[in-house]
């Protein structure tokens, strides 16, 4: 028989410095005001979802080598990939709108990320549809300016179920 305590180390100490270096970065802030910002920051990026004007839906995105978005199917590192993105989905899909069904914001300093379940109508081809999806973000406070630094949406699975 193997005596394990000869090859696995005494976790203890590990596991105690993690947990305080954990509990040194302090709770979620969640601060309201903060909140009703980064509310209304995606409740503008919505009604910006590639439409007309791309620039303006490009204006919600960091424009830094860091940024990272995910589609469904689709990956794109830093802005210069994925600045392009927005116009092709727009050329595949026609008008494509998003609506919030459920959020979720949370936030700690100049840092902030939602969990959403979300309605993205498009009309490839000309037939309109209208999907469920699921998105994911990142967001970060400049001086008075809020930019997604990292985002996935990805179309729910249709026999998904609520929980």
């Amino acid at each position: 028989m193997v005596d394990r305590a000869r090859f696995e180390p005494d976790l203890t100490e590990f596991k105690s410095k993690l947990n305080n270096d954990f509990m040194e970065c302090g709770s979620l802030d969640n601060d309201p005001q903060i909140e009703a910002e980064i509310k209304a920051f995606f409740e503008e990026f919505a009604k910006a979802y590639p439409k007309d004007d791309i620039d303006k839906y490009l204006s919600f995105w960091s424009k830094d080598e860091n940024l990272v978005v995910f589609g469904t199917g689709e990956k794109w590192v830093g802005y210069e990939e994925y600045k392009t993105g927005p116009q092709e989905d727009k050329d595949r899909y026609g008008d494509i709108s998003l609506s919030f069904d459920w959020l979720s914001i949370n936030s700690h300093g100049p840092i902030g990320w939602i969990a959403a379940e979300v309605s993205v109508s498009m009309s490839p081809g000309g037939q309109e549809m209208t999907l469920p999806a699921r998105m994911t973000g990142v967001v970060k406070k400049t001086g008075n300016k809020w930019q997604i630094v990292q985002g996935h949406i990805s179309m729910a699975s249709s026999d998904s179920e609520e929980t």
